[in-house]
């Protein structure tokens, strides 16, 4: 997707992506793991590999052929950031796996490899996020904080990989008890008060009786 970058992809875009998926995905085994994928689990890896990569391909070609205008500003986008909080100011480090615009909504999309369910992303209740039971909502949110100066009206989202049906699942706090209109500023607060409960020398810690580590 690098030659498309801030340029309308069309259905020949896609149709040359197709064309190269299998160079492409050969030269990265090659770069990072400095083996050529012929039998066992590097070959097995490398078919799952051109699966799910297809599957991001052809969900942008449903989204051409439905008519909607689709352009990719960035891939695989680094970000840090100073967060001001209210007690204090903290710092915001990750890597976004794209960003892209949709009929003028801008997306920031976070692949997952494994299975994500849209309730895993619904906040309905701000402790749920606090408490560290949603940690997918809270990685979307981060994103949206640290990038909402450039990309202020952005949407935040997955898409699971691992779906045969992967679609685009948005951040969701609206239609909720912790947010009736969804904002930056709400989420703001709501990583305050999570920053604010990890420091506070005055809360315990205590382990999860459930947790496998």
């Amino acid at each position: 997707y690098t030659p498309f970058i801030n340029k309308q992809i069309i259905e020949q875009d896609i149709k040359s992506i197709k064309q190269k998926l299998d160079d492409e995905l050969l030269k990265s085994f090659q770069s990072i793991l400095k083996q050529i994928p012929k039998t066992g689990q590097l070959k097995i890896a490398f078919e799952v590999g051109k699966v799910y990569i297809m599957r991001i391909i052809n969900l942008d070609l449903k989204e051409i052929k439905a008519g909607n205008t689709l352009i990719i500003n960035a891939l695989e986008m680094p970000f840090l950031n100073d967060i001001k909080l209210k007690h204090g100011s903290i710092k915001l480090k990750g890597i976004i796996d794209r960003i892209d615009t949709i009929n003028n909504e801008t997306r920031l999309i976070d692949y997952k490899t494994g299975s994500t369910e849209l309730n895993e992303l619904t906040i309905k209740k701000a402790e749920n996020v606090i408490e560290g039971k949603m940690p997918k909502a809270l990685q979307l949110m981060c994103y949206k904080i640290a990038v909402h100066e450039k990309y202020p009206n952005a949407i935040v989202g997955i898409i699971s990989l691992k779906s045969n049906y992967c679609e685009f699942l948005p951040l969701n706090s609206s239609n909720s008890d912790f947010n009736k209109t969804e904002s930056y500023e709400n989420y703001l607060a709501l990583l305050n008060d999570i920053i604010h409960k990890i420091t506070h020398d005055t809360i315990e810690f205590s382990h999860n009786s459930k947790s496998q580590y």
